[in-house]
């Protein structure tokens, strides 16, 4: 017919007399065409909107906001390594090496690119597990913790240096213009990243001082890493979730 109405995203667009026009959720008409995508739940299709020419289209989608931003998804591995390293420090690094291996796997057969955290804990534990497994089964636990987190302090560190942080890739992409590009959450994960490598540099130092101080035991580097663990995941989660705030106010 010759009319005809139809709305996604938040957007309706109008067919009169064999023209089209959309309009905003208040209804006043978009004029200009400009190219965006409007998505339906994970996926995203393109379409052509209409926007006023001084109109940045922010978002003509749903998302999930805790979606947009998890910096934790790549410690995962390590965290796991944390959590087992006591009960059994070659299950520890099998669990860990899986872990880092399907974040990567997902990641990869998701956007065709390897993060770094994930490519890193996935060569990281899985060289440190087979070495372990069976060329020296003795392997001190002092000296595991020490590779472990002296290897992502370092990963960290040339992130910050390359200035690409870590913690930046973990990113989703459900607005235009990209969150990369925008510079409060670029600032965010300077952060955040900063603070894990800030975590993990007291975490080497306590191993560190544990490998070269006898009154030092690996306990409690160990307690001290913990420690410093929670502290980076607590500021992160909270961090996290302010940046998100106001970036895309409700």
């Amino acid at each position: 017919s010759d009319a005809g109405q139809f709305s996604r995203g938040g957007y309706s667009l109008e067919q009169r007399q064999g023209r089209k026009r959309w309009h905003d959720e208040g209804g006043a008409p978009l004029e200009r065409v400009c190219r965006t995508q409007i998505c339906d739940g994970r996926r995203c299709n393109d379409a052509l909107i209409e926007s006023a020419p001084e109109i940045i289209l922010r978002c003509a989608c749903s998302w999930n906001r805790n979606e947009a931003m998890n910096p934790l998804l790549g410690f995962v591995p390590f965290i796991v390594f944390v959590v087992l390293v006591r009960l059994s420090d070659n299950l520890a690094l099998w669990v860990a090496f899986s872990a880092a291996f399907a974040l990567a796997m997902h990641s990869f057969l998701e956007t065709r690119v390897l993060r770094t955290l994930d490519l890193s804990s996935l060569v990281l534990f899985g060289l440190l597990a087979l070495y372990k497994g069976f060329l020296r089964p003795g392997l001190p636990l002092g000296t595991e913790l020490l590779l472990v987190e002296g290897a992502i302090f370092i990963v960290l560190l040339a992130s910050l240096v390359l200035q690409k942080p870590c913690t930046l890739q973990y990113t989703r992409e459900p607005v235009l213009p990209k969150p990369q590009d925008s510079s409060r959450l670029v600032r965010a994960h300077y952060v955040v990243t900063g603070i894990w490598l800030a975590a993990f540099a007291i975490m080497t130092a306590a191993d560190i001082a544990a490998a070269l101080t006898p009154k030092i035991s690996v306990n409690i580097a160990m307690a001290a890493g913990l420690v410093a663990l929670a502290a980076a995941l607590t500021f992160s989660v909270r961090y996290s979730a302010g940046a998100l705030e106001l970036e895309h106010p409700s």
